[in-house]
């Protein structure tokens, strides 16, 4: 219930809160969409949101954090996901049989949209640790060619790094 009344409040920073799981998704990750019509199991399935806690409580937060932001000087910018239905999972899994580089993928990808929404500033980046292959530093490296990476933290349990990209030839880098 906590999670869910905290990502709401985030959310509704944004605008209007999603009323159901389906909306949620199409702003989070609507990508996603067009996959689950192959699950009958999703197919016209929806839930209404909050499912958990009540509407009012979602609102008392939001206008809280709204407020608390404010005096902070921060702006929250966005929330972006990745979600992986079973079967694509699977079948990924499968056609690279290694689950980990599945799961980096994603990882990777979820950065790129995050990096490519702020633009060429500095982007601080935590990760849980990404399965026991090569280390991550040099797998983002080469997955973020166009940019410098600065590993703030590694050790066993995460990574923390600075991902600075440089604008694209004849942009103003603003």
């Amino acid at each position: 219930m906590l999670l869910e009344r905290a990502a709401l409040s985030f959310l509704s920073q944004l605008g209007e809160m999603p009323c159901t799981l389906r909306e949620l998704l199409r702003r989070l990750c609507p990508q996603v969409l067009g996959q689950l019509g192959g699950y009958p199991w999703y197919a016209g399935a929806d839930v209404d949101l909050p499912v958990d806690c009540g509407r009012d409580a979602v609102g008392l937060q939001r206008n809280s954090l709204g407020r608390s932001l404010a005096e902070a000087g921060v702006r929250f910018r966005g929330a972006w996901v990745e979600v992986l239905p079973e079967g694509h999972f699977n079948r990924q899994v499968e056609a690279t049989r290694n689950k980990a580089i599945v799961l980096f993928g994603r990882t990777t990808r979820l950065i790129q949209r995050v990096s490519d929404a702020v633009g060429p500033h500095p982007l601080g980046i935590w990760i849980d640790r990404q399965g026991a292959g090569p280390a991550t530093a040099s797998r983002l490296m080469t997955a973020f060619e166009d940019a410098q990476l600065e590993v703030l933290e590694e050790s066993p349990d995460r990574s923390g790094y600075r991902l600075n990209r440089h604008p694209p030839p004849g942009s103003s880098g603003s």
